[in-house]
């Protein structure tokens, strides 16, 4: 495996997956982040099991191959100064030579084949809306999520799929949230509510980022919501159970 990066690309990316790391999981693999080499750079992806965040990243690749390495990488990264770093791994070991300048630093990681694969969505139905439409619904509704994990359905955002419009709907028990939006098309039907985790609406809105265009891909599949743009994915697991009747507070 061989490859050099722009730091600041790099720098970037890591730190949109960094967040969907899980710190304290029994599986070391899983305080780490997948590094793998694609046909048009790299794909870097972290996962807790609950949220998966998977970005695209400009690289020039010499040798292919993908490797696991710890999320302290991203703030290695940071301390570099601009500029191209080389990185490269054998074959057959899990330790990465990362160079720059003058200097050179060796990192361990884990084989990439211990690393769960992120679910992909399955051909279902799925809705495109636009960027900064879904921002600003996350936005107006996020802040109204509860912290309170003994009510698991008020710690998410309800998505209402209504023909060719969504609405995002929140709740932490004194105040409630509610904001439309239009959708941009819509690939079969997903008539319906599912329950999706406010920190998982809240890293959609962090990776897609605060600015720029574009559309986001919006699909759910089995227990899963997935959102995609052209370079970054997010995949978060539903809550289950019955969000309370907010149609009866505002009609």
């Amino acid at each position: 495996m061989k490859f050099k990066v722009a730091q600041e690309d790099l720098a970037q990316n890591l730190q949109l997956v960094q967040r969907a790391v899980s710190p304290r999981s029994p599986l070391p693999v899983l305080q780490g982040i997948l590094i793998e080499t694609t046909s048009d750079g790299l794909a870097l992806s972290a996962t807790d099991q609950e949220i998966g965040i998977r970005v695209l990243c400009p690289a020039t690749v010499a040798e292919e191959g993908a490797l696991v390495l710890p999320s302290r990488l991203g703030d290695i990264v940071r301390k570099i100064p601009f500029g191209e770093i080389s990185f490269e791994a054998e074959a057959a070991g899990n330790t990465m030579d990362i160079t720059w300048e003058r200097s050179r630093f060796t990192i361990n990681g884990f084989p990439a084949q211990e690393f769960p694969p992120l679910p992909e969505p399955a051909q279902a139905p799925a809705y495109t809306i636009a960027k900064s439409e879904l921002r600003r619904m996350v936005r107006q509704t996020a802040f109204a999520v509860s912290h309170d994990d003994s009510r698991p359905v008020f710690t998410g955002v309800l998505f209402v799929f209504e023909g060719e419009r969504v609405k995002f709907v929140a709740t932490d028990g004194f105040r409630l949230a509610v904001s439309e939006g239009d959708l941009v098309d819509r690939q079969g039907d997903i008539e319906g509510e599912v329950i999706v985790p406010g920190r998982g609406v809240s890293e959609v809105s962090r990776v897609l980022g605060e600015e720029g265009d574009g559309q986001v891909k919006l699909s759910v599949s089995g227990n899963r919501v997935f959102f995609e743009g052209a370079r970054e994915r997010v995949v978060c697991r539903l809550i289950e159970g019955q969000f309370p009747p907010f149609n009866q507070v505002i009609p």
